[in-house]
């Protein structure tokens, strides 16, 4: 939809001969050449469709002192892709939402920006955003807020708009405390004529009123819907309208509270019209949805286990569900996004909400050869980032060493408690055997290279011994399958090894009846 938007607007100002002006934000600083206040003054003074591009670094914060210039043409407002610098109101009063448009037929977009801590006092506003047709892509809302004492005009702790689209957005912890029986009060956005939401996440949003998180009649798909409170009904949706007419599928709505539970108010989604689900939703609990038709698809009173909200590998915060959730390859309904609010595509079926399991892969079996006389640290094997590495016989720790010969099960568990296994061979472990020599002291030292070997291996030594000496190679089942004498005078010896099966051997070397070495030799590509 906002890719149609922008092209139409962009065939309107081709065909009028206007061409789409960029400005650029270089600066951190709220006024002067460069800053965002000066880039829209300038937006507003050239007809049309313009960009403002903040060319910031990464989370770059630019402090408002006041409300933003009024936005009085079409525009768009955008970080690069996820740098998403942060616009914060510091928590002063203003007398206008922070990015204010009020024409009626401009649309404003806002792209990659985060938006935290604008706060107004003004009725029929929001804190942050106000605009009649408005468009937010990766935006992160957090903690703004009205405090207007209203009882009858419409107020939003974040965004207040006629029409919203938003995607892949989040609002958290954002509040509205207008006081009275205020049926216009949404503390995540507030629409009142239509708003569409995919992939946003609304969490720990706070309206004194209705609508702890959304206020509107809204079509959502893949959102979550979590933890927010609103003083009277709906915690995290309420709607006025005695129509109906809107979908809400793939979204998960779960924890909201109200304040007054003696009423026939609801917590979760709280209708004044029979609204019919489009489907594959987890809602909190069968009261909260009396007046939302639920489907088949649908699933009512079961927690959908979410893990801890914050960053993750998208450019917005967002709250997770675990391994093992009711809401994971839930969204089979029509209007199921692609991939989440962090562009994670979706592992089969889509899961319900804004957040997508992945699973870890440790790539299967693994066959490991330690060397011999190697310390090896098979921890560091499946060291990979994001995982909880488990060896079994007390290995899951960095200080471990290499164990006897065996076969291992290794477990890879990442934060979301998904895990998978890996299978490890150890060919070679820290034992009497693989040290690499033993020896008569003073006698002589031995050395065997390659090792694993395929079709010949070389053993050598050196020191003050002569004589005949006898080397023998047993199988792990002690069969002989090699034995042969040689003179200790040519320094060493060479061993074809084409003939033997892929496998574990013994070695061993003796002077008459005194062993000189021993050890193991692995042989491969059998």
């Amino acid at each position: 939809m906002l890719k149609t938007i922008l092209l139409s607007a962009a065939l309107f100002v081709f065909s009028c001969g206007i061409k789409a002006n960029t400005y650029y934000v270089t600066t951190k600083s709220d006024t002067g050449a460069g800053s965002l206040r000066s880039m829209i003054d300038s937006a507003n003074l050239h007809t049309g469709l313009d960009t403002v591009l903040l060319n910031l670094g990464v989370h770059d914060t630019i402090y408002l002192g006041s409300n933003l210039p009024a936005i009085l043409d079409s525009l768009v407002i955008t970080g690069l892709p996820c740098q998403n610098p942060t616009i914060d109101g510091d928590s002063v009063s203003f007398t206008q939402p922070a990015f204010y448009a009020p024409a009626n037929t401009e649309p404003l977009t806002l792209n990659y920006l985060n938006i935290i801590n604008c706060q107004t006092n003004v009725s029929g506003k929001a804190g942050a955003v106000f605009a009649h047709y408005l468009y937010l892509n990766y935006c992160y809302f957090y903690g703004n807020s009205n405090v207007s004492n209203s009882a009858t005009t419409g107020t939003s702790g974040a965004a207040y708009s006629t029409w919203l689209w938003a995607s892949d957005c989040t609002f958290d912890s954002n509040s509205c405390t207008a006081t009275g029986n205020n049926l216009n009060a949404g503390a995540g956005a507030l629409a009142s004529a239509n708003g569409n939401l995919s992939n946003c996440t609304l969490y720990g949003n706070y309206a004194a009123s209705f609508g702890g998180a959304l206020n509107g009649n809204f079509n959502i798909t893949n959102c979550t819907i979590a933890n927010n409170y609103a003083g009277i009904g709906g915690g995290g949706l309420y709607s006025k309208s005695t129509t109906g007419g809107f979908v809400i599928a793939n979204t998960v709505v779960w924890g909201n509270t109200i304040g007054n539970i003696s009423g026939t108010f609801l917590a979760g989604i709280d209708l004044n019209a029979s609204v019919t689900s489009g489907g594959c939703n987890i809602l909190q609990d069968v009261a909260a949805v009396d007046s939302f038709i639920t489907t088949g698809t649908d699933v009512s009173g079961t927690n959908p286990q979410f893990g801890t909200f914050g960053y993750y590998s998208g450019c917005v915060p967002v709250l997770p569900i675990l391994c093992g959730s009711v809401a994971e390859n839930h969204a089979g309904c029509s209007g199921a996004t692609a991939s989440d609010a962090e562009g994670v595509a979706a592992q089969g079926i889509r899961d319900a909400g804004a957040f997508e399991i992945t699973h870890p892969n440790l790539g299967g079996d693994t066959i490991d050869s330690i060397q011999p006389g190697a310390r090896a640290n098979l921890y560091n094997y499946f060291n990979l980032t994001g995982l909880t590495i488990v060896w079994p016989a007390g290995l899951n720790d960095s200080s471990a060493a290499a164990v006897d010969t065996g076969t291992y099960t290794v477990i890879g568990t990442n934060f979301l408690g998904c895990s998978d296994t890996a299978t490890v061979v150890v060919l070679f472990a820290k034992d009497t055997l693989n040290t690499g020599i033993k020896t008569v002291a003073g006698a002589a030292s031995f050395a065997l290279y390659p090792n694993p070997a395929k079709d010949l291996t070389v053993l050598s030594w050196n020191g003050n011994i002569s004589g005949e000496l006898t080397l023998q190679v047993n199988d792990m089942l002690g069969r002989v399958v090699v034995g042969q004498n040689i003179n200790a005078a040519g320094g060493k010896c060479n061993l074809n090894t084409s003939q033997l099966v892929s496998g574990v051997y013994c070695i061993t070397v003796q002077l008459r009846e005194q062993k000189m070495f021993s050890g193991r030799l692995v042989v491969i590509g059998r």
